[in-house]
């Protein structure tokens, strides 16, 4: 628990240190949800962009705009396996509920523990998505499958860290819906930072502040 919070004041000082370009990147990253196409690239990008400032390098657009570039393929990739579980989920949400087709009706309880369960993976599935980009950003030559195993293990090796970072995002998340959605100008950057900086605790690299 202490090392979370201790990466959470770290993600939080990398942030503010380069507030400008996150903020300038991630408002360009969300109007890019609105072209569509470019939208899971810029993502990738964003988070590149918070990686170099999580290594204490010197950030500017051009790194967001020659990442986007370099991790067009493996970003949609990511997204197109995330809507496809996505979408297996709410399929088998609602097979599995009153308006189903479901033929198992009793015990009572039966279709709802199959409903829990679908959620508990998919939520497992959410958790292991946290230090994806991280990974993939790693690599010379970007891996997606390879990325997934190394996030997935990661969230496993350490549940409770990993808990408290998801449960840091989900307030953030929610604290830029109550502020009417301005937020979200600027926490897709603050969520890139806070799992950047996880992933560098975890794996026990230097931080490049004193």
């Amino acid at each position: 628990m202490l090392k979370a919070v201790r990466a959470i004041r770290r993600a939080g000082r990398v942030f503010f240190e380069d507030l400008y370009v996150l903020f300038l990147l991630n408002v360009l990253t969300t109007f890019s949800f609105f072209l569509i196409v470019p939208f899971p690239p810029a993502l990738v990008g964003l988070w590149a962009v918070a990686q170099r400032s999580a290594e204490g390098h010197i950030v500017q657009v051009q790194d967001w705009w020659a990442s986007l570039k370099r991790y067009f393929w493996p970003a949609w990739g990511w997204a197109a396996l995330n809507g496809l579980a996505c979408g297996l989920m709410l399929y088998n949400l609602r097979f599995y509920g009153p308006a189903g087709n479901f033929p198992l009706v009793e015990p009572r309880w039966l279709p709802g523990a199959f409903q829990g369960a679908i959620a508990a993976v998919y939520a497992f599935w959410v958790a292991g998505q946290l230090y994806v980009f991280p990974f993939l950003l790693e690599d010379e030559r970007p891996h997606l499958l390879r990325a997934l195993w190394r996030s997935f293990a990661l969230v496993l090796e350490h549940p409770l860290y990993s808990l408290t970072v998801l449960l840091t995002i989900v307030v953030l998340l929610v604290l830029s819906t109550v502020a009417f959605g301005v937020g979200f100008f600027v926490v897709p950057a603050a969520v890139a930072v806070l799992t950047v900086v996880a992933a560098r605790e975890l794996l026990g690299k230097d931080d490049p502040q004193p």
